[in-house]
């Protein structure tokens, strides 16, 4: 028997009135959030509120190009959709691990769906960049081409009681309240692994909050604009037309806007450890000083602390701390300067740490061993271990 046929027709309308009464607390969001929570406390309506999601949202009125695209949501939904719940088998602690888990899927989805629908129309790559960090350096040099002044501004959101009442009647419940019970008699070895599942996945109601704000002002901008979690730059044209907007923002009382700054190009600008300037309508890109002594420090920390490990696995340590330089401030692949200066002082720092580990030993029984010259560079090879130089 699976739990589609189920009679939950008395559940119905007892859910319909836990809904109607939901609605009219509206004045006292205190009130609705302790009502929710009354309402998880049945086990039936926890049922009913997943048997409502199964059968009764339909997709059919939403717009053509939602429904043309691959979503994942989209995809996701129609994953989960088909699941059913054998009552037979819920005496299994394994398998109703397993039901927790595929719901908790199905739950996260669905929260979210009526939220990113409004998204899709609004946001696009038009409007709003939001890139990875390592795609910071190209995005930033192409917004920097079109203007001599930088638009940084940053905000806070706010609940206020029509945005909670807004969350409570699109989401229906709220979703930290709401995964609760699918950890009531998990596992203790399952418990944690369902915990970071949840927090890796589930959308919070600041982070609606957030990309609703964002659809609102960037609807205003309608200019390209890049974000890296609260913090957003564009031109400044994006400023002049804040500026315009701004009492229609105050208006909206959602954000609080902690600062907003035009700062010129022609003074140095530093920004996610690069430092920009633009003179004569051309722009460079320097990595900070500042990080280029915190990256040498590191790899003095690893030296010092190697103790007696083997010379091979001191260099796989290097490596990664040099991977991860040249994967971060790629820019430096164009800057020989820069390149010569690191590779000749991690050359010189690995050169006197093997000094010291073989004392005894000769300058030039060091470099036969340890060192190959190709011209014009020395390289380090052990044990078919190559050390990585900083240049690409």
């Amino acid at each position: 028997m699976s739990w589609h046929e189920m009679d939950c027709s008395k559940i119905f309308s007892q859910y319909n009135s836990y809904q109607s009464n939901l609605y009219c607390l509206c004045y006292g969001p205190r009130k609705i959030r302790h009502y929710q929570r009354f309402i998880l406390k049945s086990f039936k309506n926890q049922i009913l509120l997943i048997y409502l999601f199964l059968d009764l949202n339909s997709f059919n009125d939403l717009p053509n190009k939602f429904c043309q695209s691959k979503l994942y949501l989209l995809s996701t939904f129609q994953e989960y959709k088909k699941l059913s719940i054998d009552i037979s088998l819920l005496n299994s602690i394994n398998y109703r691990f397993f039901i927790r888990y595929q719901l908790k899927q199905l739950i996260v989805v669905l929260a979210y769906l009526p939220i990113y629908i409004k998204l899709t129309s609004v946001f696009s790559n038009d409007i709003l960049k939001i890139t990875n960090r390592n795609g910071y350096l190209s995005c930033l040099a192409n917004t920097f081409q079109y203007g001599h002044f930088v638009h940084l501004f940053s905000f806070k959101p706010k609940f206020t009681k029509c945005l909670k009442y807004w969350y409570f009647k699109n989401i229906l419940i709220e979703l930290p309240v709401l995964m609760i019970w699918f950890f009531e008699s998990a596992l203790q070895n399952q418990s944690s692994l369902s915990v970071n599942l949840v927090r890796e996945t589930y959308i919070t109601l600041e982070e609606c909050l957030i990309l609703t704000y964002l659809s609102y002002t960037f609807r205003l901008l309608k200019e390209p604009i890049l974000r890296y979690k609260n913090v957003f730059l564009g031109t400044s044209n994006s400023f002049i037309a804040l500026k315009k907007h701004s009492h229609s923002l105050m208006n909206c009382a959602v954000v609080d806007l902690i600062y907003s700054k035009v700062k010129p190009l022609a003074d140095s600008l530093y920004l996610f450890g690069w430092c920009f300037q633009k003179k004569n309508s051309r722009l460079t890109i320097d990595v900070l000083y500042k990080n280029v002594v915190s990256h040498q420090h590191e790899i003095i920390k690893i030296l010092q602390s190697s103790g007696i490990l083997p010379i091979d696995k001191v260099i796989r340590l290097l490596n990664i701390k040099i991977w991860l330089w040249k994967h971060f401030y790629f820019i430096s692949a164009h800057n020989p300067s820069l390149n010569l200066f690191l590779n000749r002082y991690l050359l010189y720092r690995l050169f006197y740490f093997i000094k010291k580990r073989y004392k005894k030993k000769s300058v030039n029984w060091i470099l036969t061993h340890f060192f190959q010259l190709q011209q014009p560079y020395y390289i380090f090879r052990i044990h078919h271990t190559l050390l990585l130089s900083y240049n690409l």
